[in-house]
């Protein structure tokens, strides 16, 4: 770890959020490899996208419940960057939709 907190170093805020969030996604699916993990980067967004969520996967609710994930990706974000940003889960699974998406937000005050 103290090669790649040398390389984040020298890498842009957007670099150092897609280098942990990719970190993660080949995390789960070295470990686990029916994981469909991913990233999304539409420019000014970057999201930790999975269809195979263990946290809701079963469940139904109207809301999004995957709080674990929330702060899992919050810390991993925190550990990149120095910086505390806001985690969105945009969309999940246990409200019908095909994937949970966390979308990196801004810079918490």
């Amino acid at each position: 770890m103290d090669v790649a907190s040398a390389a984040l170093k020298l890498m842009s805020q957007k670099g150092r959020i897609k280098f942990v969030l990719n970190a993660m996604v080949n995390a789960l699916k070295k470990t686990n490899p029916p994981v469909d993990a991913w990233l999304e980067d539409e420019g000014d967004k970057i999201a930790y996208c999975e269809s195979t969520c263990a946290i809701c996967l079963g469940r139904h609710s109207d809301q999004p419940v995957c709080h674990l994930y929330v702060g899992s990706v919050a810390g991993a974000v925190r550990w990149a960057t120095e910086q505390e940003y806001a985690i969105i889960e945009t969309h999940c699974i246990a409200k019908g939709d095909k994937y949970c998406r966390f979308e990196v937000g801004e810079i918490k005050a």
